[in-house]
């Protein structure tokens, strides 16, 4: 087999974040044979291409050949997702499309892979901002308790011994 498709095709399905089984849920094509397609011991025929193409998006020629670009025309795009995913469609200016096909052609990724890359590094970086604000706000909490720990600890010591001996 060509280990060059092999290749493409863990490339396509890991940019999505898929695993062998989502993809086989969505192409339609075993779990146990994607597996023997990555590990180049068997070579998919052209129409199961065509289904491993439409799964990830991505274009037929690329994934045969690696030639063309890697997108799949907007006619031949799968809707079909994972279990577990859910299918957002956005409607982009002319400009910021023509930028993310720029940088999908340049880093050899789906647009979907970019995006979806985008808003993963997206949501970590707010998660961390959070987890940082959080973190604070529980030291000064911690602070504050101890402060009025030592101060409510103060006047009993003091009643304890009222004469100071």
């Amino acid at each position: 087999m060509d280990t060059a498709l092999a290749q493409r095709i863990i490339k396509a399905r890991s940019d999505l974040g898929w695993s062998q089984a989502d993809l086989a849920e969505v192409s339609g094509i075993a779990a146990a044979q994607i597996s023997r397609y990555e590990q180049g011991r068997n070579s998919p025929r052209p129409p199961v291409i065509a289904k491993l193409a439409k799964a990830l998006n991505v274009s037929f020629d690329w994934l045969t050949h690696g030639a063309g670009g890697i997108n799949a025309a907007p006619e031949e795009q799968s809707k079909a997702t994972p279990k577990g995913w859910e299918l957002v469609e956005l409607e982009l200016p002319e400009d910021l499309h023509a930028l993310l096909q720029s940088e999908s052609e340049s880093r050899g990724m789906t647009i979907e892979a970019i995006v979806l890359q985008a808003i993963k590094r997206s949501v970590k970086s707010d998660r961390d901002k959070a987890f940082t604000e959080i973190n604070q706000r529980l030291s000064a909490l911690e602070e504050q308790t101890k402060e009025l720990a030592s101060r409510v600890q103060a006047p009993a010591e003091t009643s304890k011994n009222p004469t100071g001996h």
